[in-house]
């Protein structure tokens, strides 16, 4: 009963977004009772908190273990956007909710700064590592900025992102400092 909670909420969430998804809009979509709901999850805030936060952060933890160690920074920001490409639909869920959370479209002021100090703590590592390699403030910036319209692009949606774009973009960004 959890997941078809779980699974219900983040269709709803998506749709509608976090303010106009109602608690008993989620019961019915899951077919189960309020009492059930509560059971599962305490309130709606807690319910999005585990639905979408929670599993936006394990899944981007997942991701970014998977993508081999010691490659090159443009390599490894190649990755870090062609795997979330390749997800299945209901991760690609959670990742475009939560994106519309970071972006400050949706849920609630505690989950958008929960989110947003994830994503912040997230591109320090890259901004530590490029900085250690290049040694150049502004190229840092500008290269964390396209990483993170890539991963943007990515997780709204977007089908025009290409394997190809995705390289050459990388391989245009990087040649002005090699």
């Amino acid at each position: 009963m959890r997941e078809k909670i779980r699974n219900a909420a983040l269709e709803l969430f998506d749709k509608y977004g976090y303010h106009h998804t109602g608690i008993r809009k989620i019961a019915e979509k899951a077919d189960c009772s309020l009492p059930t709901l509560y059971y599962h999850y305490q309130s709606k805030e807690l319910l999005f908190d585990k639905v979408v936060c929670d599993a936006f952060e394990q899944m981007s933890q997942s991701i970014d273990e998977q993508i081999p160690e010691g490659l090159p920074l443009k390599e490894t920001m190649y990755y870090m956007v062609m795997q979330r490409q390749m997800l299945a639909p209901a991760e690609k869920l959670v990742f475009r909710v939560a994106m519309k959370v970071q972006l400050g479209f949706d849920g609630s002021d505690q989950t958008q700064l929960r989110i947003r100090r994830w994503v912040d703590d997230y591109f320090d590592e890259t901004r530590i590592r490029l900085l250690e390699t290049y040694r150049d403030e502004v190229f840092c910036r500008i290269a964390l900025r396209v990483l993170d319209q890539m991963l943007q692009r990515t997780s709204l949606g977007d089908h025009e992102l290409t394997d190809e774009i995705v390289r050459d973009e990388l391989e245009l960004l990087f040649s002005l400092v090699e």
